[in-house]
């Protein structure tokens, strides 16, 4: 403890300096984005007190916790849940829960403005979602005798290579927390690499199995497809959150499918879609390509569509026959299957960062590894064989949620646990 309080006065005597550029920071994403400065400051937080509070960094965590503002509500009901996080989607994702009673930005680690959020809401406990390490935040819990939690960790390999060369800290940091549910096996042993308490482990699930997981049968896919100028029939693969190097794969495969049946079509939804000309580029004048942005003014004899629009890409799983997963291909560490549940899906071997959720899925037969161009090729050749396709994948998608429920259940019992032995 000693080691870690001189580790703590070093931090915040370098954080000093640095709040002067911080203020700069702010002013100028709040003059560019419009983002409230006031509130990142440690403004406008809860008036009730005394409540659950969970930090959810952006929209995917702030998505994963509703099942445990659930289950917290129907356990305390009459105690609020608020929710902090650090972007302005994760703010309006939060505010979609209407069980959540209030959410706020969480401060940046400097401990007069945690000061602040501590003496307004008195929380009586805190959950951090996933893997977020303030440690200011976890200091300030201590000191005024707070439990704080560690709700669907993991620890990707390039944040273990990162936290490792700070193992002498990390490790007595984290082992602050009171309990620290992780999404799997791989991830506790990298957190007993960095000197965390094996006692404080423990691996209900991951969350995002608890929530609104939704087969994506793509109901709407007809009226879609109309649009961007796809007849019905056309088989369409599509790469979703695809990265650098990945496009190029995608291509060879969809010319190797086009050799055999003229028909097919090809969606590229790339990660960042400032990299759209880059794309379009590549594909050059092999095939007519067309934007997601362009397809009400052209969408003539088009056989590739670019995605170049943000927050569609479950709607664009719903019309694709097969799915590529990006992101892993290239070593990126891969991004979120479940998106395409339900349709035929394909991954590279970089899949890190969705390891526990992806092993998962190929254990039951709804995800499929791919190391190459022939290899996915070929996957789909010989899925396009089998007659009752639709009807087995959904049958599979129905009974891999069930058997997943029960996590934010799971997560709760082990808090409250904790807290009425005083641990």
């Amino acid at each position: 403890m000693v080691i870690l309080g001189i580790v703590f006065l070093i931090y915040n005597i370098l954080l000093l300096p640095l709040f002067i550029i911080f203020l700069f920071f702010l002013a100028q994403r709040s003059f560019i984005k419009k983002e409230p400065f006031w509130r990142k400051l440690g403004w406008g937080l809860p008036r009730e007190k005394g409540g659950t509070w969970i930090h959810a960094v952006s929209v995917g965590e702030a998505k994963a916790s509703n099942p445990l503002v659930k289950e917290i509500k129907q356990r305390e009901p009459e105690k609020p849940v608020y929710i902090s996080t650090i972007t302005v989607t994760g703010q309006d994702q939060a505010k979609r829960n209407d069980e959540v009673s209030a959410t706020f930005f969480l401060p940046y680690d400097f401990p007069w403005l945690l000061l602040r959020v501590f003496l307004r809401i008195r929380p009586k406990r805190i959950i951090i979602m996933e893997t977020e390490i303030w440690p200011n935040l976890i200091l300030m819990a201590r000191l005024f005798g707070v439990h704080i939690h560690l709700a669907n960790g993991r620890l990707s390999k390039n944040s273990f290579s990162s936290y490792k060369r700070l193992r002498f800290w990390i490790g007595p940091l984290v082992n602050q927390f009171k309990s620290i549910g992780l999404q799997s096996k791989l991830d506790g042993e990298r957190m007993e690499k960095l000197g965390v308490k094996r006692e404080l482990f423990y691996f209900p699930g991951n969350l995002k199995l608890d929530g609104e997981t939704l087969i994506n049968m793509g109901y709407e896919g007809k009226s879609l497809k109309k649009r961007i100028g796809f007849s019905e029939q056309d088989p369409i693969l599509i790469g979703g959150s695809t990265h650098p190097g990945e496009e190029e794969f995608l291509i060879a495969t969809f010319s190797q499918l086009k050799n055999e049946e003229e028909n097919w079509k090809l969606i590229i939804a790339p990660r960042h879609i400032q990299r759209t000309s880059e794309i379009k580029a590549m594909i050059g004048e092999k095939f007519p390509v067309i934007q997601k942005s362009e397809i009400d003014r052209q969408k003539k004899n088009v056989e590739i569509m670019i995605v170049d629009t943000m927050g569609e890409l479950v709607d664009f799983y719903g019309i694709g026959d097969f799915i590529f997963i990006g992101g892993s291909f290239v070593p990126v560490g891969g991004h979120n299957p479940l998106e395409g549940l339900g349709k035929p899906l394909f991954i590279g071997k970089y899949r890190e960062n969705c390891q526990e959720i992806s092993d998962l899925l190929i254990q039951e037969g709804l995800l499929k590894e791919v190391k190459s161009t022939e290899e996915l090729y070929n996957k789909i050749k010989e899925i396009r064989k089998k007659q009752r396709l639709k009807e087995d994948l959904k049958e599979k998608a129905e009974d891999f949620i069930k058997k997943h429920k029960g996590v934010a259940e799971r997560i709760w019992d082990r808090i409250s646990l904790g807290e009425k032995k005083g641990l």
